[in-house]
């Protein structure tokens, strides 16, 4: 299902500490080429088509892949061999192995189910962008933006003490604009 360099990009962006935003966009530009779907990133249910299947294996794969030997050992070995509890268990009979601990491995599962929301999240974004919300947002239109003015010039000139122009022509003129901004066209 998924292509070659798909692959390669999800376990390079897996492997990676910090989120490289080249590497996540390698990795979308190849969901959306290979028109990948959203539900594609649960897991499928029984009645699921084929392409989502395998679609989650490969997923799946690609990101064990970027995961350490011994994790990925861990991911694999029989749960009834593991240790109860989050850490390490008791000396082997050689004296230098450790069995691993079934918490630490569900801890490694969910870093796999993790990583997986990740992708889908960034695929959603990229699917469904929001608009960005800035200052153009709240932008009022022309006349209000003017006809605000225009009321605190009045209120301004009002108390204005020592102008040096004439005040009263001034007032004169805002009225004038004033009943321009306010009469409809």
């Amino acid at each position: 299902m998924l292509n070659v360099k798909t692959i390669q990009a999800i376990t390079k962006h897996a492997k990676a500490d910090t989120k490289v935003a080249s590497l996540m966009t390698l990795v979308m530009d190849g969901f959306i080429a290979d028109k990948v779907s959203l539900e594609y990133f649960k897991s499928p249910k029984k009645d699921a088509d084929k392409v989502h299947v395998e679609f989650f294996s490969d997923l799946n794969k690609a990101i064990i892949a970027s995961f350490t030997a011994t994790e990925r050992r861990l991911i694999t070995c029989p749960v009834k061999s593991l240790e109860a509890g989050n850490k390490p268990g008791q000396k082997g009979a050689d004296g230098k192995t450790e069995t691993p601990a079934k918490g630490t491995r569900r801890y490694i599962q969910s870093e796999i189910g993790a990583k997986r929301n990740d992708y889908q999240r960034a695929l959603d974004r990229r699917l469904n962008p929001k608009p960005a919300k800035g200052a153009d947002d709240k932008r009022t239109d022309d006349k209000t933006f003017c006809l605000e003015r225009a009321t605190q010039m009045l209120k301004r000139l009002e108390k204005a003490e020592g102008a040096t122009f004439d005040v009263v022509e001034a007032l004169h003129h805002i009225v004038q604009l004033s009943k321009i901004l306010n009469t409809k066209v």
